[in-house]
This record gives C-alpha cells, sequence and structure tokens, in this order.
C-alpha cells in the first residue's frame, strides 16, 4: 500500500486516541504508529558564530533512516534558544522533497551568549525532544554597553574561540563523492571566481547540496560541536514517548486542527461542517466536517499572506455548538545546556572591524536588495463555474445592495427569519432551493448578511456568483456569491469578535522563498561608487547536482582574507557530503 495512503487510513481507524488532548492510546496502537517511517532533521548554517546585524542563513534536510528524503512531513520547525531558556524566534519551512532553507536577521536587542538551535517535525515530537537536531550558535552583540553579565573575560591562553574552519573537510578516501575546483587559490578584490562542482562518482554522487563562501574568522562557537539529530536505524527501534498527544504527521502542509462540541452539554457534535478562512486577495478557504469525536482538521497546502484565520461553524443551529481549538505544547528547554561565552580582549579589534563592515553592508543594502517570491495567485475553488463582474466597468453605486440591483440581476436580496439575506437566482430566473447561498468576502465565510448588504461598494472590487446546488464537504448550498475588495482586508476591517461558533486562529505564516542576492562587476560603473563589505560572498541553499559536472561564479569584495568554498548535502542514496576549498583575496 501507498505510505501516505497506509498513514491516512491508519489514523482514520485509530482516531478516536490519536487527537491531542484525548486518553492514553494502547500499546498495540504504539506498535502501529512504531511500523510509520522516523525522520530526522539535519541544518546546514553559513556559521555557527554571528554578530548583531548579520544573517543567520540555513538549510533544512528532512530524511528518512536511510539518509534520504523523507516523504512524510511537508512542514519543518525552527527554534533558536537563548542561555536564558527564552525563544527567541519559530520559523516554519515549507518543505519540498524533504528540503527547506530560510534566514534569521539577528537584532541588536539581543545578548551576548550562546544559543542553541533546534529543528523538528511534529511527526519527531512523538518520539523525544531528543531526536531533533541541535546545535550551538555564538551571538556577540557589540551595541550592547554593559555585558559583564554574559561575558566572562579570560585571557587569550584560554580563549576559547579559534580561527579554524567551520566544518572543513576535504576531499578524501571518506569522503569520495564530491570534488571542488577553482582555478586558483588568490584573487584581487572585485573579480570574479570560478568553482567547478564535480561528481566524482557519477550518478552515486547526485543529490542535494547547499554552497557557501565566507570569510574565515576566529569567532566560531565554543563547543565547536556539529549539531546532531538522533533517529533509530529501524523503524521498529524506537517507541512513542508520549502517552496522551500524539502528533500527526503534516503530510499535505501545515495542520490546524480543532474539535466541535454542543455548547449545552459539552460532548461531542458528528457530521458538523466547519470551515476556515484565511484573508487576502489571494485568499484560502476550506470546509471540514467532524468526526465521532467531533473533531476537525483543515490542511494548508498552499502559501497565504494573513497572519490570522477565522474558524467558524457552518450550520443554520450554530449558536448550539462551541467551537475549541487545539493548542500546541512548546518544546520543553529545560534539559538544555548552554556554556557561557568567554570572550579574549585580543579579540576587540576583530570584533570591532566585523561590526563596521555589517554596518556599511547594511546601509548600502537597499542598492543589493534579495528577492521574496511573491504569493502564487491561484484560482479560487469555484472560478471556473463562476460569473465575475469587475465594477470598476459599471457605474459605481454606493451600497452593496444598490449594486445588485442595478448590475448583477442574477443577485438580489430577499427576507427570511426576518433577516436581509443575499440570494442567487437559479437557471431559469427562480432559485433553486430553500438552501443559503455560500457567501464569501476576500474568502470570509459570510453568514450574518445584514452588514454586506449595507457595506460601501465603492471598496469593492469584484463580485462572483455561481448559480444552483453547489456541494462543498457535506453541505449543500444554493449557489456562490463571492465579494473581493479593492484592499483584501474585509475581515480585519470588520474586526470579527470571537463567539463560541466563531473563533480569530493565529497563524505562523511559513518563511518564503527568498533568492540572495549575487554581487557582480560586470558593468564596472554600476557598483563602482558603492563599498563592498562583504565577507560572505555567496550563498546559494538549492543546489541540485545531476551532471558530470555543475560551474557557479562569485565576485570577490573589498575585504581582504582568507575564505572558505563548503559544499554540504546529501547524495541521493543518503551519504552525508561536507567539504571546503579554501581562497585568498590580497589587495
Amino acid at each position: 500500500m501507498n505510505l501516505k495512503l497506509y498513514i491516512c487510513y491508519f489514523f482514520m481507524i485509530h482516531t478516536f486516541s490519536l487527537v491531542i488532548g484525548q486518553s492514553a492510546i494502547s500499546q498495540a496502537q504504539k506498535n502501529d504508529l512504531n511500523n510509520i517511517p522516523r525522520e530526522k532533521i539535519t541544518i546546514t548554517l553559513n556559521s555557527t558564530s554571528f554578530l548583531a546585524g548579520e544573517l543567520l542563513n540555513y538549510k533544512i534536510y528532512c530524511n528518512d533512516s536511510d539518509n534520504k528524503p523523507s516523504t512524510l512531513s511537508k512542514i519543518a520547525y525552527i527554534e533558536l534558544i537563548s542561555q536564558d531558556k527564552e525563544l527567541i524566534f519559530k520559523h516554519k519551512i515549507r518543505l519540498e522533497s524533504g528540503l527547506g532553507s530560510g534566514d534569521f536577521f539577528i537584532p541588536t536587542n539581543l545578548t551576548s551568549g550562546n544559543y542553541k538551535l533546534v529543528g523538528y517535525t511534529k511527526w519527531m515530537r512523538n518520539f523525544g525532544e531528543e531526536t531533533f537536531f541541535r546545535t550551538d550558535i555564538t551571538i556577540i552583540n557589540p551595541y550592547m554597553v554593559d555585558q559583564k553579565h554574559t561575558i566572562a573575560q579570560i585571557d587569550s591562553t584560554n580563549a576559547g574561540f579559534t580561527p579554524e574552519l567551520v566544518h572543513a573537510q576535504k576531499t578524501s578516501s571518506e569522503n569520495p563523492y564530491v570534488a571542488l575546483a577553482i582555478a586558483k587559490d588568490e584573487y584581487s578584490p572585485r573579480k570574479e571566481v570560478s568553482i567547478e562542482i564535480v561528481a566524482l562518482k557519477d550518478k552515486l554522487s547526485f543529490g542535494n547540496y547547499s554552497l557557501l563562501v565566507r570569510k574565515v574568522q576566529p569567532l566560531h562557537s565554543i563547543s565547536g560541536k556539529e549539531g546532531s539529530s538522533n533517529i533509530p536505524k529501524s523503524k521498529g527501534s524506537a517507541t512513542i514517548k508520549i502517552d496522551s498527544i500524539v502528533y500527526l504527521p503534516e503530510l499535505r502542509g501545515e495542520l490546524i486542527s480543532g474539535k466541535v462540541l454542543f455548547e449545552a452539554s459539552k460532548l461531542p457534535a458528528q457530521n458538523i461542517n466547519v470551515s476556515l478562512s484565511i484573508l487576502g486577495k489571494n485568499y484560502f478557504f476550506k470546509v471540514s466536517n467532524t468526526n465521532k469525536l467531533g473533531k476537525f482538521y483543515f490542511n494548508i497546502d498552499r502559501d497565504y499572506a494573513a497572519e490570522k484565520g477565522t474558524v467558524q461553524i457552518v450550520e443554520d443551529d450554530r449558536e448550539n455548538y462551541t467551537i475549541l481549538m487545539d493548542e500546541e505544547q512548546p518544546l520543553n528547554y529545560d534539559a538544555f545546556e548552554f556554556e557561557r561565552l568567554k570572550i579574549s580582549s585580543e579579540y576587540e579589534n576583530i570584533i570591532l572591524q566585523r561590526s563596521i563592515n555589517n554596518q556599511i553592508e547594511n546601509a548600502f543594502k537597499e542598492s543589493k536588495p534579495d528577492t521574496i517570491s511573491e504569493t502564487e495567485s491561484l484560482q479560487s475553488f469555484f472560478d471556473s463555474k463562476a460569473t465575475h463582474y469587475l465594477l470598476d466597468d459599471y457605474t459605481r453605486f454606493p451600497t452593496v445592495r444598490e449594486t445588485i440591483v442595478e448590475v448583477i440581476d442574477q443577485v438580489y436580496t430577499t427576507k427570511q427569519n426576518g433577516k436581509n439575506i443575499l440570494r442567487v437566482r437559479g437557471l431559469g430566473g427562480i432559485f433553486s432551493s430553500n438552501a443559503i447561498p455560500l457567501v464569501l468576502v476576500d474568502g470570509m465565510l459570510i453568514t450574518e448578511h445584514e452588514e454586506l448588504i449595507n457595506y460601501n461598494a465603492r471598496k469593492i472590487e469584484k463580485i462572483s456568483f455561481v448559480s444552483g446546488k453547489y456541494f462543498y464537504s457535506t453541505k449543500v448550498f444554493d449557489g456562490i456569491i463571492a465579494f473581493e475588495t479593492i484592499d483584501g482586508n474585509y475581515g480585519l476591517e470588520q474586526n470579527l469578535n470571537e463567539k463560541n461558533y466563531l473563533k480569530n486562529v493565529a497563524l505562523l505564516r511559513p518563511q518564503r522563498k527568498k533568492k540572495y542576492f549575487k554581487q557582480h562587476y560586470k558593468n564596472q560603473e554600476e557598483f563602482s561608487r558603492i563599498p563592498d563589505h562583504r565577507v560572505q560572498l555567496l550563498w546559494e541553499p538549492v543546489l541540485r547536482l545531476e551532471t558530470k559536472t555543475i560551474s557557479k561564479t562569485f565576485y570577490t569584495s573589498d575585504i581582504s582574507g582568507t575564505y572558505e568554498i563548503r559544499l554540504e548535502g546529501f547524495t541521493d542514496n543518503g551519504q552525508r557530503v561536507s567539504l571546503s576549498e579554501i581562497l585568498k583575496v590580497k589587495n
């Protein structure tokens, strides 16, 4: 049976206990869970030490027990924890074939000290936090005046920092898969460097890698330990660590879940339709149906722009129900151990110069911008069946009521149970049923139409409708009426208050894809007046080797010194690759 189909089938069968906050699962169910493949996270970084004002870059590999890309999770989580056991940031990363990447700008409000970077998937949380990826990060903030409480001053004979390469490993018999080749090892400032990445074993060397070129500096993590992630070598050699909480794998995207109860009895309500709306010009809308335990799930399988979603019950008697959203438990940082940061006074000038370089580069950042991928514009689920009206093509009227009377004769208002509602005329001009239509504004489900009917139509860009019965999940609607506002923020503008049947949900939006700026000097005049104080010459997190040789180019900066070219990743057969070469830049 297909792995994903097996997992979906398993969770449908055992859903009565595989839910957050439910009773303990049985040993038989634990055994079934242990037949599902394990995952592990490996993260490669651009450095292990940073100054405030620098960018922490990372590449994520989510692999199975054979170090091959995992086919389970589509979401990974990255957390940075301070030595005071405080969460500095939490990132959510979309995985494509087990791969993802992101970055974090080190702000000036962080204190100098040692930090831990942690990586995991929700599925990994079932097997204990000791299976997570963890690595040590050192952050130095030269802008803070009093740092005696975070830094222990020591003499140069016991500095704790060394100028060695972070993960330098030459191609050898232990790593015979890939080689790096450069024409020469010394260059002048602002010169083009060409490197070749060579597959030494043809297809056995093909895989996914990251490529970094960064100045070697004597400010690396005290521990010097490379990140680790523990994982059993066989499916059944580890057991579920927890009895009362089981995290489902995010097979198709972000997973949002909750429960519907009868308001009066607080018992689970089955076969209740629940909707999720995420607002915006490219909105997300789905309807889910509760199971016998009142549980509902939403898989968000695409990008979105909003930081909040709205979950509400789609039933005529929705006042009789209440929604309880599942809340994910934070990680337990108690077991994390940190060494106190130690800096020798001899590094004062090095830190000062590196900080100056950062400030100069950040001052000219607008002339060297990274490119953030735009949210993909997708058609709505009903778009192929809809009739659309762009209101700028017609005479503008003050309200929605006047607009549909004067412009859209297939949509009209009527009274039902003493309230004004919107309706769609059926084929031939008659309405098709006693059901109400599905009414959306920027993806927000609208069940009370009165306020929308009197809404300022000059804020609306487009009105679309679908005639006839429309089946969505287990709910039947008498057509669809969809409004899109010019700003795409109707729900935020209305500031919908929470009720027992309507909940506003905070969303941790996945990191957006980014194409990092690559400095060039093909046109000597273009950047001639702009200083180049880069200490990181190249970061390419998405590098696929599937030919005998691929070539990459980059330009040196105005900063002289020794630079490390580092390639890291995994072959398609699961072999870890980590190798480097060095080059020098001399004025």
